[in-house]
């Protein structure tokens, strides 16, 4: 029988999530945080960017969320990963990065803070699932006796919405085939709004209208289509 699956995903170019893994009451854990924060961004690495200035902001939100483990979207280069892994070292955390091959200059990267978080086995992508960026896959264990989880980093096609449809079917499809815990993140260009003040005027926008204020574009409604997603 198939494990229950947990799916964190961020639709927004930024996003904070955090989730209790363990019992805090659980003695073989009391000596570890109970509570992995998880962080997603997409720190656009189009040419007026500047990956100093983007490495100062992921400082300061790493310093007061203490977050664990970032999703990251258009990053530039391993250098550039490097120097994110960097800034998310808050205190004493110990931070690695593992960057995507696909993708050119817009690279997918996991950061994740090694004081807390075991990779096991090498990551991966997964191929054909239909857009320009494979999807990067890392299995971890929370230390020092946690779960073990899958995380996957996403970054669905913008402007072409047959991509963007054919990666949501299929990532959702690999998502459904797994037996461990899933954490989703990235930028998935879902355009849903969450309140009424959401600006519909992002390039290559679609959006469903039909309700008080947009609730996502096609790409989102297939993803979701799935009782193990939430």
């Amino acid at each position: 029988m198939k494990t229950k699956q947990l799916f964190v995903f961020a639709i927004a170019y930024f996003a904070i999530v955090a989730f209790f893994i363990a019992s805090p009451f659980s003695p073989a854990l009391a000596a570890t945080p109970t509570m992995l924060r998880v962080g997603t961004y997409n720190v656009e690495s189009s040419g007026d960017t500047n990956p100093e200035k983007v490495a100062t902001v992921v400082q300061k939100i790493a310093t007061s969320q203490q977050i664990d483990l970032w999703g990251l979207s258009e990053v530039l280069d391993s250098q550039a990963a490097t120097q994110f892994a960097n800034a998310a070292n808050y205190f004493d955390a110990n931070f690695a990065a593992i960057i995507g091959t696909t993708g050119g200059n817009d690279k997918l990267a996991i950061l994740y803070n090694q004081n807390h978080l075991q990779k096991i086995g090498n990551e991966f992508e997964l191929r054909n699932m239909g857009g320009s960026r494979d999807p990067l896959v890392a299995k971890f264990q929370w230390l020092p006796a946690g779960p073990t989880f899958l995380v996957v980093d996403n970054h669905f096609n913008r402007c072409d919405p047959d991509k963007r449809n054919a990666q949501a079917k299929n990532v959702r499809a690999w998502i459904e085939q797994q037996t461990l815990p899933i954490i989703a993140v990235g930028d998935y260009n879902f355009d849903y709004a969450i309140d009424e003040n959401f600006n519909p005027g992002r390039r290559c926008s679609s959006y469903d209208l039909s309700s008080e204020f947009p609730q996502g574009n096609a790409a989102f409604r297939e993803f979701i289509a799935s009782s193990q997603i939430r």
